[in-house]
């Protein structure tokens, strides 16, 4: 095992029951790899963060509280410039600028106490105008990228693309446009505000080496910067490879079982859960591969993924000594079953997420029927957590919250941004979750509200769960950081819900934007920037 990996197990549920059908074929059994990686210094890599930032004249528009969008933008910028500057590890920023044209308003600085503030300056003279050219921003952040790493085959080099629109001059084809995304580098396509088009920006984020960020509460945007600025400065392992033999794992970006998964990073302190079947579990062989850190680009077997033991309790054994292979017979012991329900719950989630980032274009007979689905699914995992004394464990709880979102929000026009957002969290295992700023039980078809771009109107005073209006230090430090609590709905109580609250359309979301994967790590680049 490499020192980089704290521990890594794989394990079968084997239960002779399972909550739910259709999840294995015939013949195949359900488990899960898990990985733990240790916590590792910040890179020592070179790092250049290109942004390509969207001045068109909606930008002008107000974000929230009559804050414009690119106040919001040039706030975040200040927070983030003003971090990085206290890093010891080389950062080099640089920043472009568009609408019909693009402009470089930033040219590959390396970011220091001494010229942080200068770099700021540079953003605050940003003004909205004019239209919206997505390909020429494409093609000037390509010729950038491959130039700058000819020049510096060393350094590490991240794209972090954000628009609030959709492409209105220049090419406008979605297809057309992802043709001219270079899947050589990272690419991070934040889609800023309800108007934006996040069918492109899923198209683009679907290509290898890229994700699509969903920012719908403006007051969030560091926290969303924040994991992704993390995510390369503390990147353990780069180009993860699981590789299986007899076995075969899931991959959510696709929605298929392969041999094979690749993770373009996992970062420092995670621990990450794979999914996984097999139909000959003896003969299992699971491998991991990549690059570690700091290692150029020396890819190597990282670990041989081994089978967890049978847990076994002993009956009639009066003191430690007895335990002892041939001392104990077999009336004596009872092999504990995996009990892998709850992961079960999640692939199928999963695969509903998947599904429901394809229905921009379904008439209501089939978003009616989704919807049913959905709701079926809902209730089954509701009974499931009442029964199993899980209705506060935070796991389900974001289970319960991807569904519910999807359920009201899918075939609205905000129906793709929060799937895909929740199904990129979900399968990535991230830090932050997209979350609707709701009061109580959300109206089943989740109006608009374009003013504060999210999907009910926000709370102006605190709730049940810690939800303020302001980005205050109180609430950075109550919501955002408790990651280890139940932040959940606080009418439960002794897992006790009613069974009218087992329904969909009864259903208080948790307003918890921390999912259950959080890592410390993750947590406190997002609150030192915040903090800021």
């Amino acid at each position: 095992m490499s020192s980089i990996i704290e521990y890594s197990y794989a394990q079968f549920h084997s239960l002779p029951e399972i909550p739910i059908t259709n999840i294995v074929e015939d013949g195949e059994k359900f488990g899960t790899i898990t990985l733990k990686i240790k916590k590792t210094n910040i890179t020592t890599t070179p790092t250049l963060f290109l942004f390509t930032i969207d001045t068109t004249g909606s930008m002008a528009e107000s974000a929230y509280k009559n804050v414009s969008k690119m106040t919001v933008v040039k706030q975040t910028f200040k927070s983030m410039i003003t971090y990085l500057s206290n890093l010891e590890t080389p950062i080099y920023i640089r920043v472009h600028s568009f609408n019909e044209t693009v402009d470089v308003i930033v040219d590959n600085i390396l970011i220091t106490k001494d010229n942080y503030t200068e770099i700021i300056s540079k953003i605050d003279n940003l003004l909205p105008d004019r239209s919206t050219n997505i390909g020429d921003a494409l093609k000037s952040a390509n010729d950038l990228m491959e130039k700058y790493s000819n020049e510096n085959p060393n350094h590490q080099v991240v794209h972090i693309f954000m628009t609030d629109g959709e492409a209105t001059f220049g090419i406008t084809n979605e297809n057309e446009l992802a043709k001219i995304v270079n899947t050589s580098f990272s690419n991070n396509f934040v889609g800023f505000g309800i108007d934006h088009n996040a069918s492109l920006l899923k198209k683009l984020s679907d290509l290898e080496n890229s994700e699509y960020m969903f920012v719908d509460n403006m007051e969030n945007t560091t926290m969303i910067y924040g994991e992704t600025i993390h995510r390369y400065l503390y990147s353990a392992i780069k180009n993860a490879e699981i590789r299986i033999e007899d076995g075969l794992i899931y991959n959510w970006k696709t929605n298929t079982w392969d041999n094979k998964l690749m993770e373009p990073i996992i970062i420092s302190e995670v621990e990450k859960i794979y999914h996984i079947k097999s139909k000959n579990v003896e003969e299992l062989e699971i491998e991991l591969y990549g690059v570690i850190d700091n290692d150029n680009n020396n890819v190597q077997l990282l670990d041989t993924i081994d089978m967890l033991p049978d847990l076994i309790s002993f009956n009639n054994i009066k003191n430690e000594e007895q335990i002892n292979e041939k001392e104990i017979d077999e009336d004596n012991y009872v092999i504990q079953p995996n009990d892998l329900s709850k992961y079960i719950f999640r692939q199928r989630t999963q695969e509903l997420l998947f599904i429901s980032n394809n229905f921009l274009d379904k008439d209501s007979s089939e978003i009616n029927n989704f919807k049913t689905e959905l709701k079926s699914f809902f209730k089954i995992m509701r009974d499931y957590m009442k029964t199993k004394k899980l209705l506060q464990d935070k796991f389900m709880i974001t289970l319960c919250d991807d569904i519910c979102i999807t359920y009201r929000s899918v075939g609205t026009s905000v129906g793709l941004m929060y799937s895909a957002s929740r199904s990129t969290s979900q399968g990535r295992q991230q830090t932050y979750n997209v979350t609707p700023i709701v009061r109580n039980r959300p109206l089943p078809d989740f109006p608009i509200n374009r003013s504060y771009n999210t999907l009910m109107p926000p709370p102006l005073t605190r709730g049940g769960t810690g939800v303020v209006n302001n980005l205050t230090q109180e609430f950075i430090e109550d919501t955002y950081f408790d990651y280890k609590g139940l932040n959940i709905n606080t009418r439960i109580i002794d897992n006790e819900i009613s069974c009218e609250e087992c329904e969909i359309d009864n259903y208080d979301l948790s307003n918890d934007i921390t999912s259950c994967y959080a890592n410390e790590g993750t947590l406190n680049t997002m609150r030192s920037m915040s903090q800021i």
